[in-house]
Parts: C-alpha cells; structure tokens; sequence
C-alpha cells in the first residue's frame, strides 16, 4: 500500500509539473501545428439522437492541421466504472495520430486498477491498428459471461482477444478504437469530402507530404474527372521511395490523360528510377493508351540496350511496338541492334516480333 502511494504521489507531481494534458503515441508538435490555425467546432447527430463533436484546426490556405473529440464516457454496462476522459487527435486527413490524457485523470481498469505506462503504449498501439481485429466486433463478442465481475461487466475477456487488448481493459481498448474508426474518421472523411474541389487538391499536394499524397490520389481514384489536370504530379510521384504511393500514383492515372506523346514520355522517363517490378507496371500502364507515340516506344527498346530493362520488360514493351512503329527507321534499326544480342531468349522474341508485324 505505502509503495502504491508513492508511486501514485510521484505520478501526480510529474503531471502537476509538466501539463494538465499528458500525450500518448507519436510526436506531437502542437505549437507548430496551431500557427496560423483557424478553430472550427462540427457538431454530429446520429440516428439514435446522440451527438459527436470534433474540433478542428485549419490552416489559412484551407487544409486541416488536425482534428481532435473529446471523449466522456462509461466503458462498461454494470454502473461499477468511472467515466473515462480522454481526448482523441486524428491528423488533418482523419488518420489516428494520438490520444491525451485530460485533467490528470488516469485510465482505469479492472478495480478501478490504473493503466501503467506500459498500458498506455499499447492502448496507442491498438487505436494506431485500423485493421484491428475489433473491426468485426460487437460489444457482445467481447466477454465469456460468468458472475464476476471482469473490467467492469459480468464476464472475462474472450481468450483469443488477449493478444490483441491491455489486460482487464478490453471495453476500454474496444470502445475507444470504435470511435478512433468509426464516428471520427467517417465524419472527418465526410467534411473532407465536401471541400474537395481542383484547387483544395492542389493546396495539398503542393505540400509534397506522403500523408496529404495518399488522401489525394485516393479521392482522385473516386474522381477521375481532376487526373489530368494533376497528371504531371501523379506521374512525378511514380518515382517516390513511398511503395503505397508510388503504386497508387500510377493507378490512379488514367487512359485519358496519357494521350499526348509528352505526358506519355514524361511516364517513360520514371523508369530509370525505379525498380524492376515498378518498371513492368509503367510498360503495363503504356499499354492501355490506344496508341503509343513512336518516340515513347524508340525509348523502350534502347533502356534495353542500355542495360536499364531486363528480357523479361522487353516482352513487354514489345506488345506495344505495331507495324507502324516499326516502319520508322529508328526503330526498326534498333530492332535490328537488340536482335544481335548474345541472349537466345531475347534473340527468339525479337525474331518472333519482326515476323508477326510484316
């Protein structure tokens, strides 16, 4: 009991010494964030009657900084637990970022028990999930019934949620990351939406940051009619060290605004960039454009020559080469050139190629 105490009294000195709100998850600059911030309050009504707010800081050029809700609320159907206050902080395209602590007031759990530090990192780690396993949840899944009470309800925590929960908190973990994926990010989704106009996108990606490029080419892939006027940054963005959006870059642009020689070079020259498999991709996007300029297809066949595509691209970019193309003397002599290579392989597809286009 006494060691309880001073670790309590240590605890409260700490919070008393630093701020009335304490910080879990990623690195928080808020000073930063706030400069130039325009505060905006949005309150929600649901079906049953029951309203949900968010706070958001908005930039003077138009996009969010971040949004934040603060959370009061029972965490459990027996009576036996406080409310918990929390405040949960989406980053400006309604991506978890963090939760504080308000008041000094802790989490609890079983007894009444407070969460450690421990249990706070992985409380962040849950809500950080948005594949959770709670997706395919219901508050009834959580618990085996029995008499006792276990985190505040009759009933102990499901075995096979161990892995996946802070111990004796499971309605806590549950609930919180319901409101994480559910009313906050579908609301915020929903005020983004709205302002999604040509200008609003080019705000964002000017800003050159992975996260506002996600959110873009993901309303871009939904609204097809601004790809080409943002086609050059899509295609600048092919190259990017992101995987996720890098491939998304290139899916999201479409046939239509591939169809001058310029804009379809300017895809050709990513591919000295990236890797091997990026490179299959960008031949396989050039082949839905219903024709393919002589120059893009010249540019193909000597990245070859050059050691920059492998046997298995040239294959590919061989689909795109017509009759016509090869009617250019350019081509056909570079044709000729690859058909000298030492690879049999190479050697058999090039031969097939000249064959089939006479």
């Amino acid at each position: 009991m006494f060691y309880h105490f001073i670790g309590r009294l240590v605890i409260l000195v700490f919070l008393f010494l630093t701020h009335s709100v304490v910080s879990y998850g990623l690195h928080w600059q808020k000073q930063k964030a706030d400069e130039n911030c325009v505060f905006l309050k949005h309150t929600f009504t649901d079906d049953s009657l029951e309203t949900f707010s968010l706070l958001e800081c908005q930039a003077a050029d138009g996009p969010s900084n971040w949004f934040s809700s603060d959370i009061h609320q029972s965490v459990c159907n027996s009576g036996q637990c406080r409310m918990i206050s929390i405040r949960l902080v989406w980053d400006g395209f309604g991506n978890y970022h963090h939760f504080e602590l308000m008041d000094r007031e802790p989490l609890t759990k079983t007894d009444h028990a407070e969460f450690s530090a421990d249990d706070y990192n992985r409380l962040h780690f849950i809500l950080s999930d948005s594949l959770s396993v709670f997706k395919d949840l219901e508050m009834e899944d959580l618990v085996v019934e029995k008499k006792n009470d276990v985190d505040g309800v009759s009933g102990a925590t499901r075995k096979s949620l161990h892995d996946y929960v802070v111990q004796d908190a499971v309605y806590t973990c549950f609930t919180l990351w319901k409101v994480v994926y559910g009313k906050g990010k579908k609301n915020i989704n929903n005020l983004l939406k709205q302002r999604v106009s040509q200008g609003y996108l080019a705000n964002l990606l000017h800003k050159n940051d992975p996260i506002a490029d996600f959110w873009v080419f993901n309303i871009l892939a939904g609204n097809t009619q601004y790809v080409s006027s943002f086609v050059d940054q899509l295609i600048d963005r092919v190259a990017s060290k992101d995987e996720r959006n890098s491939s998304l870059a290139l899916r999201v642009i479409t046939v239509g605004s591939l169809s001058s020689e310029a804009v379809q070079k300017k895809l050709a020259d990513q591919i000295p960039e990236v890797n091997d498999l990026k490179r299959l991709d960008i031949i396989w996007k050039l082949l839905e454009c219903p024709a393919v300029s002589d120059e893009v297809v010249l540019q193909l066949l000597r990245y070859y020559l050059q050691g920059i595509l492998n046997p298995a691209a040239l294959s590919y970019a061989y689909q795109l080469v017509s009759a016509r193309h090869i009617s250019n003397p350019d081509i056909y002599q570079t044709i000729k050139e690859i058909l000298t290579d030492k690879n049999q392989y190479v050697k058999n597809i090039t031969n097939s190629l000249l064959l089939k286009k006479k």
